[in-house]
């Protein structure tokens, strides 16, 4: 598994602001954890992929409402490769 990326960086990384992920996550769509030593958000591989999903489905103006009832089925998104 790879190690957590910290909100800044997969912010830069997937051209989203880090108060849209943060809202994502309030929302229940992923959980990130927290680096010991910054205190910031950093997220799995799993978090990670669920992002890159809820990112696209935005994109094709798909509600939060909509992608929790389809993500909360998901259990390993990792399963699907």
């Amino acid at each position: 598994m790879n190690s957590p990326i910290a909100i800044h960086k997969l912010s830069a990384q997937l051209g989203l602001t880090s108060r849209t992920l943060r809202h994502w996550e309030s929302e229940g769509l992923f959980e990130s954890g927290r680096d010991c030593d910054s205190g910031w958000r950093v997220y799995d591989e799993t978090a990670v992929l669920r992002i890159r999903l809820t990112a696209l489905l935005r994109k094709l103006d798909i509600p939060i409402s909509d992608i929790k009832k389809v993500t909360g089925n998901i259990t390993n998104p990792l399963s699907f490769r």
